[in-house]
């Protein structure tokens, strides 16, 4: 029984997900609600990867009263990691929203509050804060997480820029557009289900 005790002690030491908290990324040239929407965005995708323990947002808003923290403009790393020592936290992570011109871009770094080194970055860009939301949160927390993230904004792109051209094409017949009658999985479908013709031998006789 002992044996099986060290055993479970050594599993969960050897396979323990490093903790990290996230502070709000700053707001600049764009709203706060949007730089915590995108923060928040990036958290959840973290949880989804499962590859750290994430501290949830309402813990961290509990420890952070109980000590009495001022974390509102918490951007520089000496504040980041006095509020990782707070927090109990391996890493902590900051961040800011940026809006240039047309252009957004989220830039991400995961400190280690032992000695405020940073030991990972992130960044995505992208000229849609739709898309922004959509893939470019997914990107960061992939980054973070030392993961490549395969977009599906190309996927998705691929897909209705093909419809767009096969609708805007003539057809042999005339110069009436093609029509999306089926989709691809159906196109596939139906050609694994077309008969195969029998091989058939003839003997003839002399």
């Amino acid at each position: 029984m002992r044996y099986i005790s060290v055993i479970l002690i050594i599993f969960n030491f050897m396979y323990a997900r490093d903790n990290v908290a996230m502070i709000d990324f700053e707001a600049n040239n764009v709203e706060e609600s949007v730089a915590q929407a995108l923060t928040e965005e990036v958290l959840v995708e973290m949880i989804k990867l499962n590859i750290y323990q994430v501290v949830e947002r309402s813990k961290m808003r509990e420890l952070i009263q109980e000590q009495n923290f001022q974390n509102s403009g918490c951007v520089n790393t000496a504040c980041a990691v006095e509020l990782g020592n707070i927090l109990g936290v391996k890493y902590i992570i900051t961040g800011t929203v940026n809006l240039v011109g047309n252009l957004y871009s989220v830039n991400a770094k995961m400190i280690l509050v032992e000695n405020g080194v940073i030991t990972k970055t992130a960044s995505h860009k992208d000229r849609n804060i739709e898309n922004l939301m959509e893939f470019g949160m997914k990107d960061v927390a992939n980054q973070l997480c030392d993961l490549i993230y395969e977009s599906e904004k190309i996927d998705k792109q691929i897909d209705i820029e093909s419809e767009i051209s096969i609708k805007n094409s003539d057809s042999d017949e005339g110069f009436w557009p093609w029509k999306f009658e089926e989709s691809k999985h159906e196109k596939q479908k139906a050609l694994k289900e077309e008969p195969s013709i029998p091989n058939i031998k003839v003997f003839i006789c002399v």
